[in-house]
C-alpha cells in the first residue's frame, strides 16, 4: 500500500512536471514568435530609418552633384533645391552664392565686352577719319609741293632767261 501511494505520488509528480513542461513550452513558443515578431519589426524600423536617413543624403548629393556639373558646362544654375538645415544643407547654400558669383561676373564680363566694342567702334571711327582728314591733308601738301616745283621750274626758267638777257646785253 506505500508502494501503491508512493507509485500515485510519484505519477502525480510526474503529471505535474509534465504539465509544468508543457505550460512552460507553450509559453517558450509564444516568447519565441513575439520575439520573432519583435525583431521583424524592429529590422523594417531600423531599415525604414536608414533608408529615409540614406535617402536624405544621398538625394542631396545627387542634387548638388548634377548642379555642379551643370556649373562646369557653363550652364545657367537658377535653383538648386537642397533646404536642409545640416552640412549638406550648408554646401548647397554656398553653391548658391558661387552660382550668383559666377552670375555676377558673366554679366560684367559681358557689359564689360560691350564696353570694349563700342569702344573699338568709336576708335575705328577717329581712325577712319583722322586717316580720311591726313588723306586729304596730303593730297593738298602733294598739291602745293607740285605748284611750288611748278613755281620753282618757272622762276628758274625766269632767272635763266634774265641771265641770258643780261649776258647778252653786256652788263
Amino acid at each position: 500500500r506505500v508502494r501503491n501511494q508512493l507509485n500515485v505520488w510519484i505519477q502525480v509528480k510526474i503529471d505535474n512536471a509534465n504539465q509544468v513542461y508543457q505550460e512552460a513550452s507553450a509559453q517558450f513558443s509564444r516568447m519565441q514568435r513575439v520575439s520573432l515578431i519583435v525583431i521583424a519589426v524592429l529590422v523594417l524600423v531600423v531599415g525604414g530609418i536608414g533608408f529615409i536617413t540614406a535617402r536624405s543624403i544621398v538625394r542631396p548629393l545627387a542634387v548638388l552633384t548634377d548642379a555642379a556639373a551643370r556649373i562646369s558646362n557653363h550652364e545657367l544654375v537658377k535653383e538648386i533645391p537642397v533646404h536642409s538645415q545640416d552640412e549638406l544643407g550648408t554646401l548647397a547654400h554656398t553653391m548658391k552664392m558661387m552660382v550668383a558669383a559666377i552670375q555676377t561676373h558673366q554679366a560684367r564680363q559681358l557689359q564689360t565686352e560691350a564696353e570694349v566694342r563700342a569702344l573699338n567702334t568709336r576708335l575705328e571711327q577717329r581712325v577712319k577719319e583722322r586717316t580720311e582728314e591726313l588723306e586729304r591733308t596730303n593730297r593738298a601738301l602733294e598739291a602745293e609741293i607740285g605748284e611750288r616745283q611748278r613755281t620753282e621750274t618757272l622762276l628758274r626758267e625766269s632767272d635763266e632767261r634774265l641771265n641770258l638777257a643780261l649776258k647778252s646785253s653786256g652788263v
